[in-house]
């Protein structure tokens, strides 16, 4: 029951509370933002009643038992428990051919390093080889079998070679088991500073995360690498900085271009990075070409109709067709892992088509976290400057609305307190003149 207290946790921890949590979670933070803006005096700013007729009930159920007091206060009209299907995607020859060009041209500045495996190859040669000359060496010649020689000294020879090469090789087997196991650990340590970097990241402390994926983006270690570098491509696009965003998007997917990284990285890694990739060419009205890239998703890639939804809101509110972004939006279910930015997205070009499609309380609340969230604001604009005309063309107009109802409300009360106090000074049949 401490507001004071939860408002400076929800003011502190922002980032990580709306931006890298799934939607049933993001309603209760969001619930409870409306709780603490709501007054007992307040007309307009009610809790939200659940409607049993629309997809609402099964999220207000599962808030009431994880929050109930933010319970009454959750605003998710027409948003489906499962998400539908979202149109495929199709590519002309001629955006293949760009992206196929993209991909060599990322490849080719690249630096290539000789794979491990081709190391231990071009290694065991060597020692082999030196072998070879050693016993050469030390094998007698024709002309010193009419020689006579100390045959001791012969056997000798022959074991110190023996020996020298059983060395060798316990020393060749000790340095690759030595090294296989330092790599292992500095791959481990990579890996914690990669969690630690994306940590920092989630938190919106962005500079020093930026600051410590650079570093990851020059390891020896491929995953790693494209890794660091998809992460960079996420802040590039949250701080609206498409070039960049497409740049570490390149670099990303051109660490993986070996045969062996490709199909290791096929599952998540290397969709995640076709799939930003599309985004950023939608936002920068390359829209064949981020088609090239949703056809090239695999089957199987798990988080593909969130690709496919972000692309298409993009592409759509771009061309100022919200009545097709609208569309898309409306089959975005609560299992769908969206950003709090795709998010505010899908619900502007909702806002741009229809404003009464989401709740009484959900327009304020953009137009208040557009208004506060310079970063949101910046980020809308770029991605979708029609939308954001949209939001605040709708915002003004219920302003004007309300101000009308206010007003309205006002008249109607001033005109029911003056027929209050014309019948308590009328004159009265039973009595007589009224004082």
């Amino acid at each position: 029951g401490d507001r004071d207290k939860l408002r400076a946790h929800l003011a502190e921890h922002r980032d990580l509370l709306l931006d890298v949590t799934d939607r049933r979670e993001r309603a209760i933070v969001r619930a409870y933002q409306r709780m603490l803006e709501t007054t007992a005096t307040s007309v307009y700013r009610k809790g939200a009643k659940p409607d049993t007729n629309s997809e609402e009930p099964p999220l207000v159920d599962w808030v009431a038992q994880m929050a109930p007091s933010a319970a009454p206060f959750v605003e998710m009209n027409g948003v489906k428990e499962k998400s539908g299907d979202m149109p495929a995607a199709i590519a002309t020859e001629s955006a293949k051919k760009e992206v196929e060009k993209a991909r060599k041209s990322a490849t080719t500045t690249t630096k290539k390093l000789v794979p491990l495996g081709v190391k231990v190859v071009l290694l065991w040669g060597a020692l082999i080889g030196m072998f070879v000359a050693i016993w050469q060496l030390m094998a007698p010649s024709e002309t010193s079998y009419n020689t006579t020689y100390d045959d001791d000294a012969l056997v000798d020879a022959m074991d110190l070679f023996a020996q020298a090469a059983v060395g060798l090789l316990v020393a060749a087997l000790a340095w690759a088991i030595g090294r296989r196991a330092w790599q292992t650990l500095k791959a481990r340590r990579q890996g914690h500073e990669l969690f630690a970097a994306m940590n920092l990241s989630a938190q919106g402390k962005l500079e020093p995360a930026k600051e410590q994926l650079t570093k990851l983006a020059s390891s020896q270690f491929a995953f790693v690498k494209a890794q660091a570098y998809l992460a960079l491509a996420q802040i590039a696009e949250r701080e609206s900085d498409l070039a960049k965003s497409l740049e570490h998007c390149d670099q990303g997917i051109a660490c993986l271009s070996q045969y062996v990284l490709r199909i290791s990285a096929s599952d998540i890694l290397l969709p995640d990075l076709i799939s930003q990739r599309a985004f950023v060419l939608a936002a920068m009205d390359r829209h064949d070409e981020a088609e090239a890239e949703l056809a090239a998703l695999p089957p199987a890639y798990p988080y593909k109709s969130r690709a496919l939804l972000r692309v298409r809101l993009v592409e759509h509110s771009r061309r100022g067709d919200f009545a097709g972004a609208a569309a898309i939006a409306s089959e975005a279910g609560l299992d769908l892992p969206l950003t709090a930015r795709d998010e505010l997205l899908a619900d502007g070009v909702r806002i741009a088509f229809k404003p009464e499609s989401l709740g009484a309380g959900e327009l304020p609340r953009i137009r208040r976290e557009l208004r506060s969230v310079v970063s949101m604001r910046t980020w809308l604009e770029t991605i979708a400057p029609k939308t954001l005309e949209a939001i605040e063309h709708a915002a003004d107009e219920s302003r004007m609305h309300r101000d009308d109802a206010d007003r309205e409300h006002l008249a109607e009360l001033e005109a029911q307190a003056e027929a209050e106090a014309a019948l308590a000074y009328s004159p009265s049949p039973h009595r007589g003149e009224s004082p």
